[in-house]
């Protein structure tokens, strides 16, 4: 009887942990901390900046409307990973120096000719916005849509404000899943 309880309760914790999991299966993680620039090709040296209060690491990127954009992830779709992926989830710390300020979390899509085929951003700004205190910040697109995934488009990834009001980022992730 004792021998059937226990397998009873083994059985229920192997499916609460194993249903219950909620970590995505990443197939491609690229990651810039503004420390490293592997990958990272545009505009890598305007923005970036020696600051104490970096998230990690020593260097942070200032985006305001001198230097609007942060470090670019650029590559083509059939070069990120050999594995099969359907979705992109880009993320990083943010803070700004005020409710003014309205950085992006953007992927710009580009075809075989280097054309801009479709620009998807994500906002922050307002009350969303962080202005004492680094804060996390996400924006997952699903890739499946409107031919996103056609081998030869190009993926260019990157934070961006154009406002005079300065944004900071730090240790940026993209994860392919």
């Amino acid at each position: 009887m004792k021998t059937n309880t226990l397998i009873i309760i083994a059985l229920i914790a192997f499916l609460f942990t194993s249903c219950g999991s909620s970590n995505k299966d990443y197939v491609a993680l690229y990651r810039s901390d503004m420390d490293t620039q592997v990958a990272w090709t545009d505009n890598p040296i305007p923005g970036l900046i020696k600051s104490p209060s970096a998230k990690s690491g020593i260097y942070i990127c200032r985006m305001d409307s001198v230097h609007p954009y942060g470090p670019t992830f650029n590559m083509v779709v059939k070069n990120i990973t050999d594995k099969k992926f359907s979705h992109v989830k880009i993320s990083g710390w943010m803070k700004a120096e005020s409710q003014n300020a309205e950085p992006n979390l953007v992927l710009d899509i580009h075809d075989a000719n280097n054309q801009s085929i479709e620009w998807l951003a994500k906002k922050f700004s307002g009350p969303v916005l962080n202005t004492k205190d680094w804060e996390y910040y996400e924006y997952d697109v699903d890739l499946t849509e409107k031919n996103r995934l056609n081998p030869t488009n190009i993926f260019r990834i990157y934070v961006s404000n154009g406002t005079a009001s300065a944004a900071f980022c730090d240790d940026l992730e993209i994860a392919f899943y």
